[in-house]
Protein backbone atom coordinates (compact mmCIF):
# COMPACT_ATOMS: atom_id res chain seq x y z
CA UNK A 1 0.00 0.00 0.00
CA UNK A 2 1.29 3.33 -0.74
CA UNK A 3 0.52 4.55 3.53
CA UNK A 4 2.67 6.62 4.50
CA UNK A 5 2.30 6.03 8.35
CA UNK A 6 5.48 7.67 9.76
CA UNK A 7 4.04 12.54 9.79
CA UNK A 8 4.46 18.40 12.49
CA UNK A 9 1.13 19.51 11.95
CA UNK A 10 1.59 23.18 10.11
CA UNK A 11 -1.98 23.99 9.82
CA UNK A 12 -2.01 27.07 6.40
CA UNK A 13 -3.18 30.32 5.90
CA UNK A 14 -4.64 29.21 3.28
CA UNK A 15 -7.75 27.22 5.35
CA UNK A 16 -9.54 30.65 4.82
CA UNK A 17 -9.16 30.41 1.10
CA UNK A 18 -10.42 27.01 0.77
CA UNK A 19 -13.60 27.42 2.18
CA UNK A 20 -16.44 26.30 -0.52
CA UNK A 21 -19.15 28.56 -1.79
CA UNK A 22 -22.73 27.80 -2.10
CA UNK A 23 -23.30 26.82 -6.10
CA UNK A 24 -25.84 25.44 -8.56
CA UNK A 25 -23.98 22.27 -7.32
CA UNK A 26 -23.03 22.60 -3.86
CA UNK A 27 -25.32 24.05 -1.58
CA UNK A 28 -24.41 25.48 2.06
CA UNK A 29 -25.42 22.08 4.14
CA UNK A 30 -23.41 20.19 1.77
CA UNK A 31 -20.38 22.56 2.23
CA UNK A 32 -20.95 23.03 6.11
CA UNK A 33 -21.07 18.89 6.23
CA UNK A 34 -18.04 18.82 4.60
CA UNK A 35 -15.49 20.81 5.54
CA UNK A 36 -16.79 19.80 9.47
CA UNK A 37 -15.90 15.98 8.36
CA UNK A 38 -12.60 17.44 6.94
CA UNK A 39 -11.35 19.37 10.17
CA UNK A 40 -12.26 16.10 12.17
CA UNK A 41 -10.30 14.42 10.02
CA UNK A 42 -7.33 16.46 10.53
CA UNK A 43 -7.70 15.92 14.48
CA UNK A 44 -7.99 12.07 13.63
CA UNK A 45 -4.88 12.04 11.29
CA UNK A 46 -2.69 13.54 14.27
CA UNK A 47 -3.96 11.24 16.83
CA UNK A 48 -3.97 8.02 14.87
CA UNK A 49 -0.25 9.17 12.98
CA UNK A 50 0.86 10.64 16.69
CA UNK A 51 4.53 12.29 16.65
CA UNK A 52 5.32 10.27 12.41
CA UNK A 53 3.36 13.21 11.32
CA UNK A 54 5.32 15.99 10.05
CA UNK A 55 2.62 18.21 8.42
CA UNK A 56 -0.78 18.35 7.47
CA UNK A 57 -1.11 20.58 4.29
CA UNK A 58 -4.52 21.44 2.64
CA UNK A 59 -5.06 21.77 -0.82
CA UNK A 60 -5.52 24.97 -2.38
CA UNK A 61 -9.33 25.35 -4.08
CA UNK A 62 -7.42 24.66 -7.07
CA UNK A 63 -6.25 21.37 -6.49
CA UNK A 64 -9.35 20.46 -4.20
CA UNK A 65 -11.70 20.66 -7.38
CA UNK A 66 -9.38 19.60 -10.25
CA UNK A 67 -7.17 17.28 -8.98
CA UNK A 68 -9.76 15.97 -6.23
CA UNK A 69 -7.25 15.98 -2.92
CA UNK A 70 -8.23 17.58 0.41
CA UNK A 71 -4.76 17.22 2.57
CA UNK A 72 -0.96 16.24 1.97
CA UNK A 73 0.01 14.15 5.01
CA UNK A 74 3.60 13.96 5.94
CA UNK A 75 5.77 11.59 7.29
CA UNK A 76 9.49 10.69 7.26
CA UNK A 77 8.88 8.51 4.73
CA UNK A 78 7.01 10.95 2.13
CA UNK A 79 3.39 12.61 1.46
CA UNK A 80 0.35 10.94 0.82
CA UNK A 81 -2.56 13.21 -0.48
CA UNK A 82 -5.79 12.34 1.05
CA UNK A 83 -9.16 13.05 -0.28
CA UNK A 84 -11.61 13.07 2.27
CA UNK A 85 -15.35 12.19 2.18
CA UNK A 86 -17.88 12.79 4.70
CA UNK A 87 -20.83 10.24 5.51
CA UNK A 88 -23.59 10.42 2.65
CA UNK A 89 -27.14 10.20 2.69
CA UNK A 90 -28.73 7.61 -0.06
CA UNK A 91 -30.90 10.02 -0.63
CA UNK A 92 -31.05 13.77 -0.21
CA UNK A 93 -34.58 13.23 2.00
CA UNK A 94 -33.07 10.78 4.27
CA UNK A 95 -32.81 11.54 8.14
CA UNK A 96 -29.68 10.51 8.59
CA UNK A 97 -26.51 9.74 7.07
CA UNK A 98 -25.56 5.75 6.42
CA UNK A 99 -22.18 3.45 6.64
CA UNK A 100 -23.40 0.54 4.57
CA UNK A 101 -22.45 2.10 0.97
CA UNK A 102 -20.01 4.08 0.07
CA UNK A 103 -19.84 6.50 -3.01
CA UNK A 104 -18.12 6.37 -6.17
CA UNK A 105 -17.54 9.49 -8.65
CA UNK A 106 -16.44 8.42 -11.98
CA UNK A 107 -17.34 12.04 -13.47
CA UNK A 108 -18.01 15.18 -11.71
CA UNK A 109 -20.93 17.58 -11.84
CA UNK A 110 -18.90 19.51 -14.29
CA UNK A 111 -18.26 16.80 -16.54
CA UNK A 112 -14.62 16.01 -15.96
CA UNK A 113 -12.97 13.41 -14.47
CA UNK A 114 -14.73 12.38 -10.89
CA UNK A 115 -12.55 12.04 -7.77
CA UNK A 116 -12.29 8.28 -8.25
CA UNK A 117 -9.63 9.42 -11.13
CA UNK A 118 -8.37 12.22 -9.25
CA UNK A 119 -4.15 12.73 -8.20
CA UNK A 120 -5.28 11.40 -4.17
CA UNK A 121 -3.06 8.46 -3.35
CA UNK A 122 -5.53 7.82 -0.17
CA UNK A 123 -9.56 8.17 -0.11
CA UNK A 124 -10.33 8.88 3.84
CA UNK A 125 -14.10 7.54 3.68
CA UNK A 126 -15.98 9.03 7.11
CA UNK A 127 -17.98 6.22 9.28
CA UNK A 128 -19.45 6.83 12.19
CA UNK A 129 -16.56 6.41 14.79
CA UNK A 130 -13.73 6.52 12.39
CA UNK A 131 -12.65 7.03 9.25
CA UNK A 132 -11.71 4.12 6.44
CA UNK A 133 -8.89 4.94 4.35
CA UNK A 134 -8.96 2.86 1.00
CA UNK A 135 -5.79 3.31 -1.52
CA UNK A 136 -7.56 5.21 -4.30
CA UNK A 137 -6.53 3.39 -7.31
CA UNK A 138 -7.45 0.02 -5.79
CA UNK A 139 -10.73 1.65 -5.07
CA UNK A 140 -11.20 2.61 -8.45
CA UNK A 141 -10.04 -0.62 -10.06
CA UNK A 142 -12.70 -2.52 -7.68
CA UNK A 143 -15.32 0.06 -8.69
CA UNK A 144 -14.86 -0.29 -12.44
CA UNK A 145 -14.94 -4.26 -11.95
CA UNK A 146 -18.36 -4.13 -9.65
CA UNK A 147 -20.20 -1.06 -11.26
CA UNK A 148 -22.70 -1.74 -14.42
CA UNK A 149 -21.37 1.30 -16.46
CA UNK A 150 -24.24 0.79 -18.92
CA UNK A 151 -27.04 -0.07 -16.24
CA UNK A 152 -28.67 3.52 -15.24
CA UNK A 153 -31.00 4.34 -12.57
CA UNK A 154 -33.36 6.95 -11.79
CA UNK A 155 -33.13 6.93 -8.13
CA UNK A 156 -29.68 7.72 -6.08
CA UNK A 157 -30.80 4.48 -3.67
CA UNK A 158 -30.76 2.64 -6.66
CA UNK A 159 -28.01 3.26 -7.56
CA UNK A 160 -25.67 0.27 -6.25
CA UNK A 161 -23.58 -1.15 -8.14
CA UNK A 162 -25.10 0.99 -11.43
CA UNK A 163 -24.76 4.50 -12.58
CA UNK A 164 -26.80 7.71 -11.58
CA UNK A 165 -26.82 10.83 -12.99
CA UNK A 166 -28.36 13.76 -10.89
CA UNK A 167 -31.08 15.67 -13.10
CA UNK A 168 -29.45 19.21 -14.71
CA UNK A 169 -26.23 17.78 -13.34
CA UNK A 170 -23.25 15.67 -15.35
CA UNK A 171 -22.13 13.80 -12.71
CA UNK A 172 -21.94 9.80 -13.21
CA UNK A 173 -21.55 7.86 -9.75
CA UNK A 174 -22.53 4.36 -7.86
CA UNK A 175 -22.95 3.38 -4.43
CA UNK A 176 -20.26 0.29 -3.23
CA UNK A 177 -21.09 -1.97 -0.60
CA UNK A 178 -18.89 -1.40 2.67
CA UNK A 179 -18.31 -5.04 2.56
CA UNK A 180 -16.45 -4.90 -0.39
CA UNK A 181 -14.94 -1.98 0.66
CA UNK A 182 -13.62 -3.70 3.08
CA UNK A 183 -12.41 -6.43 1.04
CA UNK A 184 -9.42 -4.25 -0.61
CA UNK A 185 -6.69 -3.38 2.02
CA UNK A 186 -7.55 -0.56 4.21
CA UNK A 187 -6.73 1.27 7.04
CA UNK A 188 -9.23 2.35 10.66
CA UNK A 189 -8.95 5.41 12.54
CA UNK A 190 -10.91 5.76 15.12
CA UNK A 191 -12.23 9.72 15.50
Amino acid sequence: MVFLWGLSFSRSQRMADRQMKPSAFCDAESIRIGQSCEDLFVLTAKKALGPRLLSITPSTPTQDKREHWDYALTTAEGAVKVDVKARRKMNRSDADAQDLYFPVEFVSVSGKKGWIYGDADVIAFEVLHAFVLVERSAYASMAEKLVDMGNFVDRASDAVYKCYTRKGRRDLFSWIKRADLLSIPHEIWMK
